[in-house]
């Protein structure tokens, strides 16, 4: 992807043109005719939809992108030249990335080593009319940190799900193939090359962030790094896999359990899980840097689904895509029920003022007493990463991707990885807490910056070079069982 396509100035003169245009480029432009429109089907982790979504923006030209969704899918389509990825026609090609992400991080793996069939947004039902979605809006272009994202025309709520079947050309899983129960055989037929680090964090509901902010003597509803609540890595151990069936399991400082120390108690005590499928990369890196499961046998795992998938009829949900975590989440919310979930820092939390219900009433707490933050995360005092992946079939599959399938993959995984890109793609990663998000990778070749005598590492440093100081990788291939071995300095004063 060229990342200076176009000045910020052409930038500032287009962003008027695309808000003002209905479409960019409609469905009735969509054609499934081979040599028409390419498509490419892509299967696989919630958690970078939105750094996949600015990538392919990056990719467009400008004032030529659609995009379609409903729960956990998308298409992106638009037309490409070689002014945004190298190999493409000069005149430009209509391409519609087919995003699932129904079913996590398995859906990125064994369908596309297998061949087998996943449901994605029907684009013909769309253009027929067939399926309808909501009234279109338009989003201005930006350019971040010298990076430019195509505006585009946003299609919402195009059908309940996917009706359209098709075998996934590429997957993104939030671990290696192996964690989400690849055979053998299976990663034989597949080229997995890792992309970048992705920051989990823990997400509750809102009145138990509050909760927590009172029995901790911090400022109720503050949204600041300083007064985000904490409890420590066992305690949520044993929250996701049952030891923690009950609020009253935990105390304040003065011997008081939870729910009878806060001025408003939960509706009942029990504690709720919002948890995802097992084929979700998601759910694994949960379990494996929680629980140590899929990595270690004979430990407790974490609790299954008993609500039948109906949020309150039992203590815990598992839904297939973030969507349903926050959802799941928001119910349990606006019902006066504590909960736990689970998702990646790239969800940022909306309207983040205290007092304020908007109906997205989540928060992140901290873990062992620190914020999910990249400088956290740089300074080895958070370590919940996960090195993620990108795979596609190779030629033992006796079905190779090719042609300009193969060049746009290879460029989004090249970008997916770069400290230029991930600098601009955390741009919408930002929280009132602090920077989150995506970071380069060591293996990779990036050097991250590092500090010198008197001069301690920032924020702002790792903002403009977002480069692990660690891998959970030492030997070369993702491995994401391996503790973080640190090769760099890094910021010890809590040691001392």
């Amino acid at each position: 992807m060229n990342l200076n396509k176009i000045s910020a100035a052409v930038t500032a003169a287009l962003t008027g043109l695309v808000a003002s245009t209905a479409f960019a480029l409609p469905a009735s432009q969509y054609n499934s005719t081979p040599g028409d429109t390419l498509d490419v089907f892509v299967g696989g982790a919630s958690a970078q939809d939105n750094a996949l979504e600015r990538l392919f923006r990056n990719a467009c030209d400008v004032g030529t992108l659609d995009i379609f969704r409903t729960t956990n899918q998308r298409v992106l389509f638009c037309r490409i030249s070689n002014a945004g990825v190298a190999g493409f026609p000069v005149a430009g090609q209509k391409v519609a990335i087919h995003k699932t992400s129904v079913g996590g991080s398995g859906n990125g793996v064994q369908p596309v080593a297998n061949q087998t069939n996943l449901a994605f947004i029907d684009m013909n039902a769309v253009k027929a009319g067939t399926i309808t979605c909501s009234a279109a809006t338009s989003v201005a272009a930006e350019t971040v940190a010298g990076v430019t994202f195509a505006g585009y025309t946003n299609n919402n709520n195009c059908g309940s799900v996917g009706t359209r079947n098709a075998v996934p050309d590429a997957g993104i899983s939030d671990v290696e193939p192996a964690l989400v129960g690849a055979s053998a055989t299976e990663i034989a037929n597949l080229d997995v090359s890792s992309q970048n680090a992705v920051v989990f964090g823990i997400p509750v509901t809102e009145a138990l962030r509050n909760a927590l902010q009172e029995v901790q003597g911090l400022t109720v509803g503050a949204e600041d790094e300083a007064n985000m609540p904490s409890l420590t890595y066992a305690q949520l151990s044993s929250i996701y896999n049952g030891g923690i069936a009950d609020w009253s399991q935990i105390v304040s400082s003065n011997g008081t359990d939870l729910p009878s120390a806060v001025t408003t108690a939960p509706s009942d005590t029990q504690v709720y899980l919002c948890r995802r499928v097992s084929t979700s990369g998601t759910q694994a890196s949960f379990e494996v840097h929680m629980l140590r499961q899929r990595c270690v046998a004979g430990v407790a795992g974490m609790l299954s689904g008993n609500d039948g998938g109906v949020v309150g009829a039992g203590t815990v949900n598992e839904g297939s895509g973030t969507g349903n975590v926050i959802s799941c989440l928001n119910t349990h919310d606006q019902n006066n029920r504590w909960a736990v979930g689970l998702f990646s820092t790239e969800n940022v939390e909306t309207n983040a003022v205290a007092g304020v219900n908007d109906g997205n009433v989540w928060r992140f707490i901290k873990m062992n007493g620190h914020a999910p933050t990249l400088l956290n995360v740089a300074n080895g005092k958070y370590d919940f990463f996960t090195e993620q992946s990108i795979q596609w079939r190779n030629s033992t599959s006796g079905n190779a991707l090719s042609g300009l399938k193969l060049t746009l993959m290879n460029d989004i995984k090249v970008n997916a990885g770069s400290p230029s890109i991930i600098r601009a793609l955390n741009n919408g990663f930002i929280h009132s807490w602090g920077d989150a998000g995506v970071m380069a990778l060591i293996t990779n070749g990036h050097m991250p910056t590092t500090p010198v005598a008197g001069t301690p590492l920032t924020a702002s440093d790792v903002r403009a070079n977002p480069v692990l100081t660690s891998t959970r990788s030492p030997q070369g291939a993702p491995n994401n069982c391996q503790p973080p071995v640190t090769y760099f300095p890094v910021d010890g004063s809590t040691a001392f």
